[in-house]
């Protein structure tokens, strides 16, 4: 956080750690509640401001890429979306290493209708799903391992690379490109919304589409700093020699 945010206090930076402890503490304990969770109550809880700019991908028969990040509740975000939009919801998702975790995480998952898939069997399921429209859900701010194809910018005044599949299959596919953003109105009760980042991939330039999500993530970050995962280990892997930096240069 400290490195994050250089301008601010020490005291403010106590601030935003004990805010993100408290929003964790909240995660939690939410995300067990998905188990009995009514889906009236899901969605009185997780308010998306405008489902039109989603809707009318839908009208036109397209599927969406939608690049989600672990702010507040990312869990609920997830299956409240599923209720309340037109696309059926394809999300990845990393497996767990407890069977036990792992069987209990896919059940609260996709209890109101989401395919959870695996992230190694997604590139195989999005072509045998392409006659489905649907949301293909990815959440696009984890850490890449130390591998090629990773774009490296910085990041919270941090050099970050970010995984650059998401913007390879908007354009090999020509599937439009929304971020959602989520926040938190008061204790419970969260409200969400959706921007689009590329209506037309196939038009945008190189890197464009993960500048712009990098961007939104950023803007959203700086404005409620406690509500994102700080706790991920974001900058984990370190920029090998070699490796460019792609300068932040959009509006």
């Amino acid at each position: 956080m400290r490195n994050s945010f250089p301008e601010k206090s020490e005291t403010e930076i106590k601030s935003i750690a004990k805010g993100f402890y408290r929003n964790l503490m909240d995660v939690v304990f939410e995300t067990i509640k998905m188990m009995t969770i009514s889906k009236s109550d899901l969605v009185k809880r997780v308010f998306i401001e405008n489902p039109e700019e989603l809707k009318k991908f839908y009208l036109q028969g397209r599927s969406v890429v939608v690049l989600t990040s672990h702010q507040f509740n990312w869990e609920w975000l997830t299956a409240s979306a599923t209720l309340q939009i037109d696309h059926a919801v394809d999300a990845v998702y990393l497996r767990l290493t407890s069977k036990f975790s792992e069987k209990l995480m896919m059940h609260m998952r996709s209890r109101f209708g989401a395919l959870m898939i695996e992230k190694g069997n997604f590139m195989r399921l999005l072509v045998s799903r392409r006659h489905i429209v649907k949301v293909n859900a990815l959440m696009a701010d984890q850490a890449p391992k130390n591998e090629a194809n990773v774009l490296w910018t910085k990041f919270l005044h941090q050099e970050t690379s970010f995984f650059m599949g998401a913007e390879r299959i908007a354009k090999k596919m020509n599937l439009p490109v929304l971020y959602i953003e989520m926040w938190r109105e008061k204790r419970g009760y969260y409200r969400a919304r959706f921007s689009v980042l590329a209506e037309d991939p196939l038009n945008t330039a190189k890197n464009e589409i993960t500048l712009k999500y990098i961007q939104a993530l950023e803007n959203a970050i700086k404005s409620k700093p406690s509500g994102w995962l700080w706790s991920h280990k974001r900058w984990k892997y370190p920029r090998k020699k070699g490796e460019l930096i792609t300068p932040m240069n959009l509006s």
